[in-house]
């Protein structure tokens, strides 16, 4: 593995912890109580709240890649012995062989190490995670593939009564243009998928249906077409699908469709139907298709024994039947927004361990434990790293560049001089542009030794990638010649004379 790829799979290993455990639940846990607090709204409204949560499961991961992090030390200090130990704790070298001082200023390339530059337990929970999301999906594939087979298979309802009742709750509910009805001789299929062309299977029986169920069967599917429930319904099992290893995304899941199949309930009793006659409808409805409902994640089934008691209670009981608004929809997606942009670029860390100094014969795996560990590492931690030209840190060394305290950024800046690392050239041109003073001159005096960063211990691809990044440094360093600070710019000069010799 590659010295990029290697961090970003304990990278990903790490945030798959944070953002499936911690952060899912905290916004999972939000839309409980938003939905507890709306108990009394209609179902349209609580299945809005789940709804937009689990939209906002499927945006986090992409939200905590854009924005920038927001640090917070959560998480307890440990030892620096046991934080060596811990992988989570250490996203970049936890499982990095031991090495000496003498080891370390021999710059061995990630590349080559004995062993990766990552926790391997890290790249394990990728592994496992992986197996089990491409498991889900492609079983929610196989089954949208049965579905469309099943569409090309059945055939239309040629039933006058069934094409005349379509077009007329079509037209009452405002769709564009009726669903195409279609029967199968299964006895379990009363189902609806599809978004363009949307279609609502029927068994070959339904023909002798009388009038008032298909008046209530159809209303129901078509309410669903209607709320365009068959998005959500997917985004629902590919949400389950991604964090499957997190209870609490099946269980919004199944409230979310509960109060899908309630909502459109509540369409038929608003259509007029009797609270008392759809119910008992929909219970011989269920005794008649109880044979089982397949591909549950490709289509939406009306009559399904999971919560059917609750329905039938919902039906029973007068409560609020209305619509999710346009308004409400708006306020309820801005306040997701409020509260999933925090929470993305949440970063839970370690509390700081107390600055003492360093011993002597303290470890660079200590050292990588500690940089790693604290939010704000000591100073002596970050200079004994660059003292020993520990290449492993140079990730986090980077990153600390956006530090806000600018000592800490000059510490920073003085490392990277000390490692033989093109991307650590890299974070010093960068450094260039700092807002601090002090850290634009540490950064130019550190180009004063770039002369010998293409030395005999750098192999000939980390060789031609210092030739290939010391070009765009000497570029930044020329520009510092018009650094407001006299400082910087004589730094500079020194630093651009002793380079170009």
């Amino acid at each position: 593995m590659n010295e990029f790829a290697a961090p970003l799979t304990a990278l990903l290993g790490t945030e798959l912890i944070i953002a499936g455990l911690l952060k899912a639940s905290l916004l999972l846990g939000a839309a409980g109580v938003a939905a507890w607090l709306l108990r009394g709204a209609s179902a349209a409204a609580r299945h809005g709240v789940w709804c937009f949560a689990l939209l906002g499961l499927l945006l986090l991961p992409l939200l905590s890649a854009m924005l920038p992090a927001w640090r917070v030390a959560a998480l307890p200090s440990l030892p620096a012995a046991s934080l060596s130990e811990w992988p989570f704790a250490l996203p970049f070298d936890a499982g990095a062989p031991s090495a000496t001082h003498d080891e370390a200023a021999r710059l061995v390339p990630l590349a080559e190490a004995a062993e990766p530059a990552f926790p391997a337990s890290a790249a394990w929970l990728v592994l496992i995670w992986g197996l089990g999301a491409a498991a889900l999906l492609s079983r929610l594939g196989l089954d949208l593939l049965r579905v469309t087979l099943l569409t090309r298979r059945a055939r239309p309802l040629d039933d006058d009564g069934w094409q005349a009742l379509n077009a007329h709750l079509a037209r009452r509910l405002g769709l564009r243009a009726p669903v195409r009805l279609l029967c199968h001789p299964h006895p379990a299929l009363v189902m609806t998928w599809g978004v363009r062309r949307p279609v609502v299977l029927l068994p070959a029986g339904a023909t002798t249906w009388p009038e008032a169920r298909r008046r209530v069967v159809l209303l129901h599917e078509l309410a669903h077409h209607r709320r365009r429930d068959y998005l959500s319904h997917l985004a629902a099992h590919v949400a389950c699908a991604l964090y499957w290893f997190n209870p609490l995304v099946w269980a919004a899941a199944r409230r979310m469709r509960a109060e899908q199949e309630r909502a459109c309930d509540d369409y038929v009793l608003r259509a007029g139907a009797r609270s008392h006659e759809y119910a008992a409808a929909l219970l011989d409805l269920a005794r008649s298709l109880r044979v089982g409902f397949p591909w549950q994640g490709a289509a939406l089934g009306m009559a399904r024994p999971t919560a059917l008691h609750e329905r039938i209670q919902a039906i029973l009981h007068s409560q609020p039947r209305g619509t999710l608004t346009l308004r409400a929809a708006l306020l309820t997606a801005v306040l997701l927004l409020g509260f999933l942009l925090p929470l993305a670029a949440f970063q839970p860390w370690r509390a700081a361990l107390p600055e003492e100094d360093l011993p002597a014969e303290t470890t660079v795996e200590t050292l990588l434990a500690r940089l790693n560990a604290e939010p704000t590492p000591s100073h002596a931690t970050i200079q004994a790293l660059g003292v020993r030209r520990v290449r492993r840190a140079v990730y986090r060394l980077m990153d600390l560049l956006h530090h806000p305290d600018p000592a800490l950024r000059t510490t920073v800046v003085g490392a990277l001089g000390e490692i033989h690392c093109y991307l650590a050239v890299e974070g010093l041109a960068a450094a260039l542009d700092d807002p601090s003073e002090a850290v634009r001159l540490e950064a130019a005096h550190a180009f004063h030794t770039a002369p010998t960063w293409l030395d005999d211990t750098l192999d000939a691809k980390d060789r031609q990638r210092m030739q290939d990044v010391l070009p765009g440094a000497l570029v930044a360093l020329h520009r510092a010649l018009d650094d407001p600070s006299p400082r910087v710019r004589e730094a500079s000069a020194a630093s651009l004379a002793q380079a170009v010799r």
